[in-house]
């Protein structure tokens, strides 16, 4: 992030992913996210894990940051540009990564004021702001997933996660009754044709409408970590072919490719409109 002055002419999006069940793959998803959007957009992008407990945004990345979102948190009444680049890392992508300390902090004492003064403060110098949300209902998270544009639930087909989201949405609906729900996004993520649950199963138990699905991909997975980089930046990949689809139905830029399940490749029967 450069050093000058550079406030967005507009209000910055909050994109918030909450994984509804450990294992879910949300980080995996916030992480490729914040690389697509980036390099679709060419605009500036912070990476913000607010998981200051045991999030691992920076592992994904291949980073070792000096300092972590509580360095902020500690700071925040003095955040101007300058004292934001010297908080984050600088991904070789070009993502900003403000990761969670090294060192695990209680994650449950962030407050709800903390969250929004601090997602307040981020929006005013970027004009994307992609935050990986920690596992819990604390007061820190459920600000977060208020102060969202649009929030992401991670939920693969098995049935305690699916469990999870049906346990999930209640509590998102006492957050502002009606409104919160429409600016969710559900995706379901390690899809494989013939589970226990086809997508249509899970639209209908969960009441809400898949916004996308992410094929099962465990050697792409698994390549990401080994490196570790975004799974994004191989296209080659089932895994980075969905999340460069994601990301492109995200900022709503054209059509994507309905894709064909069971080969592990792309197909072409027929096109569909981006859901924005």
């Amino acid at each position: 992030m450069s050093t000058e002055s550079f406030p967005p002419p507009r209000r910055g999006e909050i994109h918030c992913v909450f994984g509804v069940k450990g294992g879910a793959g949300a980080t995996t998803v916030s992480t490729n996210l914040a690389v697509e959007i980036h390099r679709i957009t060419g605009e500036p992008v912070l990476l913000l894990d607010l998981d200051l407990s045991l999030g691992d945004t920076s592992f994904h990345f291949g980073l070792d940051p000096r300092f972590s979102t509580q360095d902020l948190l500690d700071n925040l009444l003095r955040a101007d540009d300058a004292l934001i680049s010297g908080f984050v890392e600088v991904h070789p992508t070009g993502v900003d990564v403000l990761a969670a300390p090294y060192h695990p902090r209680n994650g449950e004492g962030l407050r709800g004021d903390q969250v929004r003064q601090l997602l307040g403060v981020l929006r005013r110098f970027y004009p994307f702001v992609v935050v990986d949300a920690p596992r819990l209902f604390s007061p820190g998270t459920l600000e977060a997933v208020t102060e969202a544009d649009h929030i992401y639930l991670v939920t693969t087909g098995d049935t305690p996660a699916i469990r999870n989201l049906c346990r999930t949405l209640p509590v998102i609906d006492t957050l502002t009754p009606g409104e919160v729900r429409k600016r969710c996004r559900l995706l379901l993520n390690r899809y494989r044709r013939g589970q226990v649950l086809n997508p249509e199963d899970i639209e209908a138990v969960a009441g809400l409408r898949l916004f996308g699905t992410l094929r099962d991909d465990e050697n792409g997975a698994r390549r990401a970590m080994e490196v570790p980089h975004p799974a994004v930046l191989e296209r080659g990949t089932a895994l980075g072919q969905d999340m460069h689809g994601l990301a492109l139905q995200v900022m709503g830029r054209g059509e994507i490719p309905q894709r064909r399940w069971g080969t592990g490749f792309l197909g072409t029967a027929g096109r569909r409109r981006v859901r924005t």
